[in-house]
């Protein structure tokens, strides 16, 4: 008589030991899922609280601006009413000046500005040869170097880079007066005449060397204050004494 079988078959075994395995396997992957998940809606709730606090802070700040800016805005309008009310009440003070009074006042002011120019001696100045008395004439039109004629004078009278032109002036002043030249000195070389050009050239308002010159990065002020102190510096070398 065979023997009783009292024991699990090994296949049997195996395949729940697999079975289970497999639903262990299952159900980790499920809590590794469901926890990922958590973590996910925790860290997008945590930044949307985040950034709702910071909204909320700039909302505040915003307000408090607001509100320091009306309080700013009332003080300044009460400040306004209140001197315009002192301005309005030391007007009403005030003493008030007849019409005759003003136009005495003004009659009285004008007799004293005539008194005192004509009390105020007048220069006087001399100038020998024509190239002096064209230059008294033209520095006694300057006038105040803040004036506006003064400014547009000082803008010709001064030159920033006299070099730039010195050639071609002295070949156009050269050409010019090389027939006048000959004509009072006939027999002369070319060399000589050009000498006396030359000489001519130096002295001729045409060189530029001989304007007024300031530095090429110079403002309009000490423009005119060069072409001011060159009318002065005339001025006193004509006056009488």
């Amino acid at each position: 008589m065979p023997k009783k079988f009292t024991g699990e078959n090994s296949k049997v075994t195996a395949a729940k030991e697999r079975k289970a395995a497999a639903q262990a396997e299952k159900e980790s992957k499920a809590r590794a899922q469901k926890e990922a998940k958590e973590s996910a809606e925790w860290a997008v709730g945590t930044k949307r609280n985040k950034r709702e606090d910071e909204e909320a802070k700039k909302a505040e700040r915003a307000a408090k601006k607001a509100e320091a800016a009306a309080l700013l805005a009332k003080e300044e309008a009460a400040a306004a009413r209140k001197a315009a009310t002192s301005a309005a009440s030391s007007k009403s003070l005030a003493p008030r000046v007849s019409g005759a009074a003003k136009v005495a006042a003004r009659r009285e002011q004008a007799i004293e500005s005539a008194s005192s120019q004509l009390a105020e001696p007048t220069p006087e100045y001399s100038a020998s040869g024509l190239d002096a008395a064209l230059e008294l004439l033209d520095f006694t039109g300057i006038g105040d170097a803040s004036s506006s004629a003064s400014s547009a004078k000082a803008a010709k009278e001064v030159d920033r880079h006299p070099e730039r032109r010195a050639k071609a002036a002295w070949l156009a002043f050269k050409e010019r007066e090389l027939d006048a030249a000959k004509k009072e000195n006939p027999g002369l070389r070319l060399s000589q005449l050009n000498e006396i050009l030359w000489k001519r050239w130096q002295k001729s308002p045409e060189n530029p060397f001989n304007m007024t010159t300031v530095a090429y990065n110079a403002t309009a002020d000490d423009e005119r204050q060069v072409v001011e102190d060159k009318r002065n510096a005339a001025l006193d070398r004509m006056r009488v004494q």
